[in-house]
Parts: structure tokens; sequence; C-alpha cells
């Protein structure tokens, strides 16, 4: 295969990996939002915890907070995980 014809297929199907990640993960939002109630990001439950995305990401990392991914690079956390972060402790 030539350098040209790799370049292309790399300009396809690079745009196609992002649009299919991008429809799985709302597939599995919807999914989850289905099946126990609302899910949320890094960044949703950040918020929620009142610290930044990189300290819950630190807690993750650590074993302190435990989230739900359903498929990879899928993570997603929900009130209960977070409020018992906050019972167990939080640090």
């Amino acid at each position: 295969m030539s350098y040209v014809e790799k370049e292309f297929i790399e300009s396809i199907t690079k745009p196609i990996e992002s649009l299919i990640h991008t429809m799985v993960n709302k597939a599995v939002d919807q999914a989850l939002d289905n099946y126990k109630g609302e899910w949320w990001t890094y960044e949703q439950a950040a918020e929620y915890l009142g610290i930044s995305v990189s300290k819950l990401k630190k807690l993750r990392a650590e074993s302190a907070i435990i989230p739900y991914c359903p498929s990879p690079g899928i993570v997603r956390f929900n009130k209960q995980m977070c409020d018992d972060w906050i019972k167990g402790g939080a640090k």
C-alpha cells in the first residue's frame, strides 16, 4: 500500500471512528438513563462533589471512588456513588 493510499484511508477512518465513538456514548447514556436513572460524566460528578475533574480522576485512580464503566473509554458516576464517597470520609 502506498503512502497516498494510507493517508487517504486514515483521512476517512478517523472521522468515522469519532462518529462511532459519539454514537456509542449517546447510546450508552440513553441505556443508562432508561435502566438506572441519571448517570454523570466526570464533569457533572465533579461539580456535584465540589471538586475538580482532575481530583475526581485522581480519586478514581486511587480506587477511592469507583465509577461504572460500561465500555472502554466510557466512565459514568451516579448520585449514590458520589454520596457514598462523601459519607465515607471525603478527602
